[in-house]
This record gives structure tokens, C-alpha cells and sequence, in this order.
């Protein structure tokens, strides 16, 4: 859905490949659902009890480059003079 509305719309489309009930790149990192312990009212079990190693691999797998290819195209965008 996503690829065809930014066919449509002539738009950038930034994805993960990622569910976001892994992370939500969507989320700030400070977001307490930024890995999601519960989906609507199903318990996540592998989101339960993450290490704070185990969540900077995520964000770091995920978040991070979601982020920066934000960024990026922002930034080139910007440099264009575009907005």
C-alpha cells in the first residue's frame, strides 16, 4: 500500500524492513511503545525483559538508519531548494 500511495503521489517513501512490533521507527527513542511489550492486547514475548544491549541492537539495526535516510533526504531536499 505504502509503495503504490507513493507512486501516486509522486512522493519519497522511506521503509523499513522491519515490523514495528520489533521497534517503531516511528516512534521517538524515549517512547516507552518504541519496542512495544503489547500489541492492542496481545503480549510481545520476545520484547519482554530486553537488555539495554539488546535494545541499542535494534536501534541500531532499524531505528538508526530509518532516521538517517530521513535525514538525508531532508537534507538533499533542503539543498535543492526544496522544501
Amino acid at each position: 500500500v505504502a509503495r503504490r500511495m507513493a507512486a501516486a503521489l509522486d512522493a519519497t517513501l522511506v521503509e523499513t524492513r522491519i515490523s514495528r512490533l520489533v521497534i517503531d521507527c516511528n516512534r521517538p527513542l524515549d517512547a516507552p511503545d518504541l519496542v512495544p511489550p503489547v500489541s492492542e492486547t496481545t503480549t510481545i514475548p520476545g520484547n519482554a525483559g530486553l537488555s539495554q544491549k539488546q535494545r541499542a541492537a535494534r536501534i541500531a539495526l532499524s531505528w538508526q538508519p530509518f532516521h538517517d535516510a530521513v535525514a538525508d533526504i531532508i537534507d538533499t531536499r533542503l539543498a535543492r531548494g526544496l522544501e
